[in-house]
C-alpha cells in the first residue's frame, strides 16, 4: 500500500517564541515587595499561598499552551499535504502562505522533454535545457530542424551474435520465433539523434551503465512492433489510433502488422529455451570459481528469470498488454533464451484449492489475466505461504502496516523464493513490478545493469532519472544526499517520509507525478501540464491537435528512460 507523504512544516517559531516571552515576561517582572505591593498581592491571588496548588495551575497553563502550539502545527502540516495521484500538490499558492512550500516548488518548469521529432539533432549539437551553466529560464521557443519528422532504424542492443568476436567466446545462438510458423520477433525502432534543448538526467548516468544517450525513441518505433498503431482486426491492439500517426508506417516495413491473436508467450519461450539450451548451464557442469578472474575459451551463460508480481482482480489493459509483450521479446526471445519472463499471481481468496485444483487455476487465469499470458503465470496466496514458512515469528520493533508477516505487503520475498526453490534452471533473479515502464530496449536495461560480476549484484542500478524543473544543483545534493556525510541513506535521507515529496517532480518514484504526465504525453494523449500548485490542472497540452500542428515539433521522443508509477495510459482508463 502506498504511504501518502506530507510536507512537514515546523512548529510555528512565533508560537514557540511567544509562549517563552510570556512565561519570561511574568518571571523578570517580579519586582521587589516595597516597589510593586500591588502586584505580588495579584500573583498570590492568582496562584495562591498553596505549594500544590501552584504547581497543578501551572502545569495546566503549560498544556494549555502546549496544546496551541501542537494545534497550530497541525493545521500547517494539513495546509501543506502532499497527496498521491492526481491530488493537492499544495493546499496554499506561493503568495498565501510560501512557507509551508518546498524549495522546489519555486523553480520554474522545463520545457525540452516535450520537443519533438522535427527538433532532432545529432547529439554533437545538442544543448540540453538544463542541467546548463547558462541555465536562467526555461525555453520558450523550438527550432525546427526538419519539415517532416525524419525515419527511424532497428535498434539491436544485443550482441552481434554472428560475429567472430562472439563466437570465439560463446555458443552460437540459434534465432527465436514467435510462433510455431517462424513469424520472427519484430524489431524496436529508433531514432539518430535527440530533441533539441531535451534535458539531462539530474541523478544517474548513461555512460555508468553503457546505455546509448545519442538515440531516441517515439511510441510508434517502442510498440509499434508489439500491436500499437493498428486495429485488433489486424491483430494489433487499437491503441493509438487516435494519436499523431506520420511516417509510423516504417516500423511495420520489415515484418508487416504481426497478428498477436493466437501468440502464447510460455510456448515462445520454451521453444527459444529449447532451441539454445546448449548455450547455457546445467546440472552436470562443473562450477566453476569466479575468484580465479575471467574464463578463457568458449563459455556457457547462466539463465535469469525476470518475475513480475501481479494478482488477482489488475486491470490489464491494451498498454499493459503491449508493455509485457515488448518486455518479452526483446529480453527473452530477442536474446536466444537468456532471460524467461513470469507472473507471480496473488490470489486474495484464501480458500482456493490453487495448488491441487487445476480447474480452479484455470477459473483465475480465465477472469485475470490475458489468455496470451497464462502458460507463464504462477499463482500462490498467504494461506499457501503460511504452509511454506510454518511456525511463530516474533513481534517485530514496529509494523506501521498492521499486515502478516505472510502477506505481499512484508513478505514479497516469499513467493519469490518458492518460486526459486522449484526452478534450479535459474541463477538470477529480477523482481518486477507492474506500473513500471521503459521507453528504450529492455535488453538493453537489463544487461547493461547486471554487466557487473554476477556473484555480486549492485544494491542499485544508477539509472537517469530526470527532473520537472530546474533546481539549483546545491538543493538537487541537499534534497537527495541528505543523510549523514551526505549519503542517501539514514536520517534526513530523500526516503524520509518527510522528504518524499522531493520526488513528485522525478521521473522514477512510488509517488511521482511527473512520470505519469510524461509517459502519457510521450504516448501521444493531451495533459494537463500540472505548471500550478495542483497537479492535474494546468493548461492542456499535448495530444493529437498539438502535436498534428503546423508550428508543433511533432510527437514526442525520449531517451531510454525509466519511469514509475504508471497507474494508468490512456485517459480513458482512468478509474
Amino acid at each position: 500500500m502506498e504511504r501518502v507523504s506530507s510536507f512537514l512544516s515546523n512548529r510555528s517559531s512565533r508560537s514557540n517564541s511567544a509562549t517563552s516571552n510570556t512565561i519570561l515576561h511574568e518571571k523578570s517582572e517580579l519586582p521587589p515587595p516595597s516597589q510593586h505591593k500591588k502586584t505580588k498581592l495579584r500573583m498570590r491571588a492568582l496562584l495562591g499561598h498553596c505549594l500544590y496548588r501552584r504547581v497543578t495551575l501551572w502545569s495546566v497553563l503549560i498544556l494549555v499552551i502546549m496544546s496551541m502550539v501542537l494545534l497550530k502545527t497541525a493545521v500547517h502540516t494539513k495546509n501543506g499535504r502532499v497527496v498521491g495521484g492526481d491530488g493537492f500538490l499544495s493546499g496554499n499558492s506561493p503568495e498565501e502562505q510560501n512557507t509551508n512550500h518546498p524549495v522546489w516548488i519555486g523553480y520554474k518548469h522545463l520545457n525540452g522533454y516535450f520537443n519533438g521529432l522535427k527538433s532532432l539533432v545529432p547529439v554533437s549539437n545538442h544543448t540540453a535545457e538544463w542541467p546548463n551553466p547558462g541555465y536562467k529560464e526555461p525555453i520558450t521557443e523550438v527550432t525546427l530542424t526538419h519539415e517532416t519528422a525524419p525515419l527511424p532504424k532497428p535498434y539491436r542492443p544485443q550482441p552481434d551474435y554472428e560475429s567472430a568476436a562472439y563466437l570465439a567466446a560463446h555458443p552460437r545462438v540459434n534465432e527465436c520465433f514467435l510462433d510455431e510458423k517462424k513469424t520472427p520477433v519484430p524489431d524496436t525502432w529508433a531514432f539518430q539523434g535527440l530533441p533539441q534543448s531535451m534535458p539531462d538526467p539530474a541523478l544517474g548516468d548513461y555512460n555508468i551503465l553503457g546505455i546509448r544517450n545519442d538515440i531516441c525513441f517515439d511510441r510508434f518505433g517502442r510498440y509499434g512492433p508489439y500491436g500499437l498503431g493498428y486495429s485488433a482486426q489486424e491483430g494489433g491492439t487499437g491503441e493509438g489510433l487516435d494519436t499523431e500517426r506520420s511516417g509510423s508506417e516504417v516500423v511495420w516495413s520489415k515484418t508487416g502488422k504481426i497478428d498477436y491473436t493466437n501468440v502464447d508467450w510460455g510456448d515462445a519461450q520454451e521453444r527459444c529455451v529449447a532451441r539454445n539450451q546448449h548455450r547455457f548451464v546445467n546440472e552436470t557442469d562443473e562450477v566453476r570459481d569466479p575468484t580465479l578472474g575471467p574464463a578463457k575459451g568458449i563459455q556457457k551463460l547462466e539463465r535469469t528469470a525476470v518475475l513480475v508480481r501481479t494478482y488477482v482482480g489488475f486491470r490489464w489493459t491494451q498498454h499493459v498488454i503491449l508493455n509485457f509483450r515488448a518486455m518479452i521479446a526483446e529480453l527473452a526471445l530477442k536474446s536466444g533464451g537468456e532471460y524467461t519472463l513470469h507472473f507471480l499471481l496473488h490470489v486474495k481468496n484464501l480458500d482456493a484449492p490453487i495448488w491441487s485444483d487445476p480447474s480452479v487455476v484455470q477459473d483465475i487465469l480465465d477472469a485475470n489475466v490475458p489468455a496470451e499470458f497464462h502458460t507463464i503465470c504462477t499463482l500462490w496466496s498467504e494461506a499457501q505461504m503460511r504452509l511454506y514458512y510454518p511456525g511463530t515469528f516474533s513481534e517485530p520493533f514496529e509494523n506501521p502496516s498492521n499486515r502478516d508477516i505472510h502477506g505481499v505487503y512484508r513478505s514479497a520475498h516469499m513467493p519469490m523464493q518458492i518460486f526459486a526453490l522449484q526452478h534450479p534452471e535459474y541463477a538470477h533473479f529480477w523482481n518486477w513490478e507492474l506500473d513500471m515502464r521503459y521507453t528504450g530496449s529492455y535488453y538493453e536495461l537489463f544487461d547493461r545493469a547486471a554487466a557487473g560480476p554476477r556473484s555480486s549484484r549492485a544494491a542499485y542500478a544508477p539509472h537517469p532519472v530526470y527532473l520537472d524543473r530546474g533546481w539549483q544543483y546545491e538543493q538537487i545534493e541537499a534534497a537527495f544526499n541528505g543523510g549523514r556525510d551526505g549519503t542517501s541513506g539514514g536520517p534526513g535521507s530523500p526516503f524520509d517520509i518527510e522528504n518524499e515529496h522531493n520526488h513528485k517532480g522525478t521521473s522514477w518514484y512510488f509517488n511521482s507525478e511527473f512520470a505519469g504526465l510524461t509517459w502519457r504525453r510521450w504516448l501521444g494523449y493531451a495533459q494537463m501540464d500540472g505548471r500550478t500548485n495542483r497537479a492535474g490542472e494546468g493548461t492542456m497540452r499535448g495530444g493529437l491537435q498539438e502535436e498534428s500542428s503546423a508550428m508543433s515539433s511533432g510527437r514526442m521522443c525520449l531517451r531510454s528512460m525509466l519511469v514509475h508509477p504508471i497507474k494508468f495510459e490512456n485517459p480513458d482508463e482512468r478509474s
